[in-house]
C-alpha cells in the first residue's frame, strides 16, 4: 500500500496509462470517473493484449 497511490481516469488513453504503469513498476491500477469514484480495476496485461502500447 501506499499514501499516494498512482490511478487512471477513464477519459485516459490507454497507451498512457500503459507508460505509467511501466513507469512506476505497477500490473494493476484501479479506474476512476470524473468524479473520482471507483469504476474498474484496469491490468497493464489487458491493456497490452488490447494494443494499446
Amino acid at each position: 500500500m501506499t499514501t499516494t497511490p498512482q490511478m487512471a481516469y477513464e477519459h485516459e488513453l490507454g497507451s498512457a496509462v500503459v507508460h505509467r504503469m511501466e513507469t512506476h513498476g505497477i500490473m494493476a491500477m484501479p479506474v476512476l470517473n470524473e468524479r473520482e469514484h471507483l469504476v474498474g480495476i484496469v491490468h497493464l496485461h489487458d491493456l497490452m493484449r488490447a494494443g494499446a502500447a
